[in-house]
This record gives C-alpha cells, sequence and structure tokens, in this order.
C-alpha cells in the first residue's frame, strides 16, 4: 500500500510518510479536507476532546497491560491506515477503523472524570447518579453536535463526491447519457462499474478505464469522456496530451454546487 502510494504521488518515502503523520495524528480533531460526503474533523469536539484526554491517560499508565492494549491498537491501526495511506489528504474511510479505539478513550476519559467526581462531591445520594447525569448530559450534546456536522457543515463543504459529479456528467450533463461514453480515472473503475449497473443503461452503459490503461486517441475517438482525478499526476500528463494533439476539442469543467468535485468533459 505504501509503496503503491508514493508511485501515486511521485514523491520520497520519507517525505510522504512524514507529510501523512500530521494527517493521521490530528484528523479527529482538525481536518481541512472533504470527501465521501463528509469534511471537517472525524470527531465531534467533545467526542474529541474526551479521546485525547483518554489518550493521554492511557500513555501515562501504559505500564498496565489494559492500557498498554488501548495504545497498542491505537498505534497500529493510525499506522496501517493513516501513515500507509495512497493519498495526499486525509483517509477519512480508512481513519474510521481507528474511531473505534478512539471512542474507547473517550469512554475511559469520562469514566475517570467520574470516580474523580464522586471523591469531590460531598453529598452521599448524588454519587450513585454521576454516571447517569453525564450519560444524559453528554448524549443529546454529542448527536446535536454530530447531526449539524453531517447535516450542516459537511453538506456546505462537501456535498458531493466526484463519482456523483461523473454519474450526473454522463446522465444528465453534456454526454447525456450518449453511447460508446467513456470514464477515465486514476483508480475508479471498480467503483464505476458497480455504480453505472444500478442505472441499467443496456448497451448506453459507459466504459471505464485508468489512465494506464488508456491512450489519448482513444479518448479522443469516444464522443464524449468523463476524466476524473485530474489533479493526479498520471491525469494531468493526459490532459495536456489531449490539449496539445486535439486542439478542435472542448474540454469543459463540470463541477458540484461548492466547487469542491470536479470533473473533465472532452467531447
Amino acid at each position: 500500500m505504501l509503496g503503491q502510494s508514493v508511485d501515486m504521488m511521485n514523491e520520497p518515502l520519507v517525505k510522504h510518510v512524514l507529510e501523512n503523520v500530521p494527517r493521521s495524528l490530528f484528523a479527529f480533531n482538525f481536518n481541512p479536507d472533504q470527501g465521501h460526503y463528509t469534511a471537517g474533523a472525524l470527531m465531534d469536539a467533545v467526542s474529541g476532546t474526551l479521546a485525547m484526554l483518554g489518550l493521554f491517560y492511557a500513555l501515562f499508565r501504559v505500564r498496565s497491560a489494559p492500557y498498554r492494549f488501548l495504545v497498542v491498537w491505537f498505534a497500529v491501526s493510525l499506522v496501517a491506515t493513516g501513515l500507509f495511506s495512497r493519498y495526499e489528504r486525509v483517509p477519512l474511510t480508512r481513519l474510521q477503523i481507528v474511531l473505534l479505539v478512539m471512542a474507547a478513550f473517550g469512554g475511559l476519559a469520562i469514566h475517570r472524570s467520574l470516580l474523580v467526581l464522586e471523591d469531590a462531591t460531598w453529598r452521599e445520594k448524588l454519587r450513585p447518579y454521576l454516571g447517569l447525569l453525564a450519560f444524559a448530559g453528554l448524549t443529546p450534546l454529542v448527536f446535536a453536535l454530530n447531526v449539524e456536522h453531517f447535516w450542516g457543515y459537511s453538506a456546505r463543504y462537501s456535498p458531493t463526491g466526484q463519482q456523483t459529479v461523473a454519474v450526473r456528467a454522463v446522465l444528465e450533463g453534456p454526454c447525456d447519457a450518449g453511447p460508446d461514453t467513456l470514464i477515465v480515472s486514476v483508480d475508479q473503475s471498480p467503483w464505476l462499474v458497480g455504480i453505472f449497473s444500478v442505472y441499467d443503461l443496456g448497451d448506453r452503459t459507459p466504459r471505464t478505464m485508468t489512465y494506464d490503461e488508456v491512450d489519448p486517441s482513444e479518448i479522443a475517438a469516444a464522443p464524449c469522456a468523463v476524466l476524473m482525478q485530474t489533479e493526479q499526476p498520471k491525469a494531468q500528463v493526459v490532459v495536456e496530451d489531449l490539449k496539445r494533439e486535439y486542439p478542435e476539442k472542448r474540454m469543459e469543467e463540470i463541477t458540484d454546487l461548492s466547487g469542491s468535485q470536479r470533473v473533465l468533459v472532452f467531447r
């Protein structure tokens, strides 16, 4: 995975790993990227704060086997899904594996906080209800923060994915579901085959290829071609070749409402 990542981004191995460190470590509290219909940090402010407190406490008690287990779980999953990511952005889907242990850290922080409050509470009758009060207070707060994050923040900054823009370009946009439409991507071919199988287009189902498989002349021969992931080096080379060799053809940019997701239509 890491070797494939380095090949895709055309950068040294050490540089790629070092750039993935802050992306992975801080993704739960801060994330400038968006994708897969979500944007921003992977945890809300309250959950992220509690998780970090629990992580620091587990590191402090790392000599104890239960806490050491949590730290090892966190480190292994973060390295496997974050540091070894092949993308030059926060790997949103892969880091969801780490959310399990981050939730455990959050629970640990709540548990330790309740123990401190029990010792500090001067009314004996109140102590048995501290856990219930914490649950009653945190549950609606965390729920509200996550609802706003998904339906509000993410909807504003990442209303669609690039696959959605490509589907719109093929079915409703410039290509208008015409026959022999071609979609070219870096690594999306398997996904797109499944997506378009739902539409039952028959002989109008677009062909999907990768930039490694296709030749610029083949793209130019298609009545309509949708070029995805054009920010990637491999795609940029093909796009420049098409502009140079086929100046009579039209290159049109299709974006979502936010302007963050785009494809190029060549026809």
